[in-house]
């Protein structure tokens, strides 16, 4: 078999954090260091990817777990594939790891599940990019299953395409089997989003990626933050029979601000 070429591209800070020493895993990105060069590791639930020696090749028995966010230093090319580099001589594939500053797209045979709130139905849209807006009459329930065609990251947001035109919002979707996904098309190079951890991709930012200003959020009825989902972490202490919903742009006129347990 022929050896795949590469070339790898390394940022020059000196960076002695988030390496992989002695066959046991670093721990994942905290939130607090985790500005820069940051992703999530984004394969089917319950499961995780392999890490490699260099991009493509010398497999290692190392796994990242699925939603887990690492730091990264460097990366490599093999072929339409990108690799990015814990430290060291451990790579992982950019098909399967999202930076909180890309945006590609990629295609995507698999099957995933709604995750909502039980008994209730969540919104789907005509796109995933921005100008997004909620195909009428299509809510699809949760936990229920559903195909997947293709999937997008948009300023760091995943999304998944169910139908023509039919996007769900990966924070509340995930994979349950996949059976192929495609090389990733990047509308800024990997290596640079790497390399200039600030670069922005085209067009405007969101204040809030992947939510529309009439999508629905919940409040307590003290506090001053708002949750897209009535279940989340922040509302534990809540009453459930007293929470207000309004959508997102009416929160923010009111003064509210995202729930720190949902950036």
């Amino acid at each position: 078999m022929k050896k795949k070429s590469w070339r790898t591209w390394l940022r020059t800070a000196a960076v002695a954090v988030g390496v992989l020493v002695g066959g046991l895993l670093a721990s994942p990105a905290s939130t607090q260091a985790a500005a820069r060069n940051v992703g999530t590791v984004n394969y089917v639930q319950g499961y995780g990817i392999v890490l490699y020696q260099k991009p493509g090749s010398g497999a290692l028995p190392k796994y990242l777990k699925t939603n887990s966010r690492w730091q990264v230093f460097s990366g490599g090319q093999a072929g339409s594939d990108y690799y990015f580099g814990l430290g060291g001589a451990q790579y992982m594939s950019g098909r399967y790891f999202d930076l909180q500053n890309e945006t590609s797209s990629q295609s995507l045979n698999a099957v995933g599940r709604v995750k909502y709130v039980p008994g209730y139905s969540i919104a789907i849209w005509n796109k995933a990019t921005n100008g997004r807006q909620p195909v009428p009459g299509r809510k699809l329930l949760h936990n229920s299953a559903w195909r997947v065609f293709g999937r997008k990251v948009v300023n760091g947001q995943s999304w998944y395409e169910l139908g023509t035109n039919q996007w769900i919002q990966g924070t509340y979707f995930y994979l349950t089997k996949e059976t192929s996904r495609g090389a990733k098309a990047y509308t800024t190079k990997p290596e640079d989003l790497v390399n200039n951890p600030e670069s922005s991709n085209p067009g405007q930012p969101e204040t809030n990626p992947g939510h529309s200003d009439y999508e629905t959020v919940f409040v307590a009825a003290t506090g001053n933050k708002y949750h897209f989902n009535r279940n989340c972490r922040g509302l534990s202490n809540a009453n459930q029979s007293t929470l207000r919903k309004m959508t997102l742009k009416e929160a923010k006129a009111k003064g509210y601000t995202l729930c720190n347990y949902e950036h």
